[in-house]
């Protein structure tokens, strides 16, 4: 048991830094949201999904995920809010184009 402890810090400390040096690129951002998600590291998740959120604001995947990291935070108010958000954004004429719907 304390070897898994001790690699599930190893590998937070891992994905911080690669989180810091991704300045930016919300690629790797998505991508440590769901890992820190899978290490039951729900702070980072919230950290990394907010900036994704920021970022590609005109994305409806990107708030739904921050919706999601709010409800696994129990921070419903919030997750409502995203929901909405990623709902709007489906019906922006610019993202007709990309997506269909959610």
């Amino acid at each position: 048991m304390h070897l898994i402890k001790k690699n599930r810090a190893l590998a937070l400390r891992v994905l911080s830094t690669i989180a810091e040096l991704s300045l930016e690129n919300h690629y790797p951002y998505k991508t440590l949201t769901y890992l820190f998600k899978q290490f039951d590291s729900k702070e980072d998740a919230l950290f990394t999904a907010q900036k994704v959120a920021t970022w590609r604001s005109f994305e409806p995947q990107s708030h739904r995920d921050l919706a999601l990291v709010y409800e696994l935070n129990g921070k419903l108010n919030e997750a409502a809010t995203e929901l909405v958000a990623a709902l709007q954004c489906a019906f922006y004429p610019e993202m007709s184009q990309i997506y269909s719907g959610i």
